[in-house]
């Protein structure tokens, strides 16, 4: 059996370690997102991991707004795309999916990138790319105090993993047969290598925003990935509204191909001593990754440091 195993660290004097270990799922999207990340490795491709919704440490909405108000000022000096909004220390959902949706269209989907963002200075590029970073961290954040307030095991914190300049592969048909709604906590998942939104998560966006063509199932897989420090269980019911949404918009949850929720390929080596909120507020003082490897038994299969 394989495993991963990840160490954390404090962002800012990076001394503070915390070590977490995860199963490697065998099956064939698993072993494709392994040989991705080794090759992410070898090329030692730049890595950007977002810490969202950690509500104990110390980044709040006032921290999360300046960040993303400065992106939004860089793209204005540039003159091509005007932002009005601005975002304050109250979250808003409608500001977060405008402000997505200009992301969007700054970018361009992944097959047919922006001729103005390919041609832009890495400064510019930094402000597009953080517009998506920082709305997707106030989102989670605005859930994670929801949540705790109703129930402190029922925070969701998230980390999202890129690799910039990695390679990307197509999706395998059968790889759809791994996507599930339900998430357990810890679960290690594929992250949305590409542009735009899953079915779900328009749905639970509520993004009537988003252009039609950018709700798309999750296509390629390039090493990156996501760990949820929360859990998703639908009632039936659930389910069953989010199944009839899904209905009027002409699509069926039948269909595989819709690639619906997550792909796990991980199972996280739990703590059962710890309460998910235990595990939130620990985590929530690690916000950085100082190191990824893989094993197999007492054998190191990949390493890579992060300094």
């Amino acid at each position: 059996m394989k495993t991963l195993e990840i160490e954390f660290c404090d962002f800012e004097t990076r001394q503070k370690k915390l070590v977490h270990t995860w199963k490697l799922l065998d099956t064939a999207p698993t072993k494709k997102w392994l040989t991705c990340l080794e090759d992410n490795f070898k090329k030692n491709c730049p890595r950007h991991t977002r810490f969202a919704g950690f509500i104990d440490g110390p980044y709040d909405q006032a921290y999360l707004a300046e960040k993303l108000n400065s992106f939004i000022d860089r793209i204005n000096r540039e003159g091509n795309h005007p932002i009005k909004e601005r975002a304050s220390e109250v979250y808003d959902q409608e500001f977060c999916n405008a402000v997505h949706h200009h992301f969007e269209i700054l970018i361009g989907p992944i097959w047919q990138r922006n001729p103005y963002y390919l041609q832009a200075s890495k400064d510019y590029a930094e402000a597009v790319n953080g517009l998506n970073h920082y709305i997707h961290e106030m989102e989670s954040l605005k859930r994670g105090k929801e949540n705790f307030a109703k129930n402190p095991d029922s925070v969701f914190g998230a980390i999202c993993s890129e690799f910039h300049d990695s390679a990307r592969h197509s999706f395998e048909p059968e790889f759809y047969q791994h996507f599930k709604i339900d998430i357990d906590f810890g679960d290690l998942v594929l992250h949305y290598a590409q542009i735009g939104k899953t079915w779900w998560e328009v749905y639970i966006d509520q993004d009537e925003d988003i252009f039609p063509e950018a709700i798309l199932p999750l296509q390629q897989i390039n090493g990156e990935f996501d760990i949820f420090f929360g859990q998703v269980h639908l009632s039936p019911q659930q389910r069953e509204q989010f199944h009839a949404w899904l209905r009027q918009q002409g699509q069926d949850p039948a269909d595989l191909s819709l690639g619906l929720g997550s792909l796990k390929i991980g199972t996280f080596v739990r703590d059962n001593s710890k309460s998910i909120a235990d595990y939130q507020k620990e985590m929530a003082w690690h916000l950085e990754i100082s190191k990824i490897s893989v094993h197999e038994g007492q054998k190191t299969l990949l390493e890579k440091s992060y300094t």
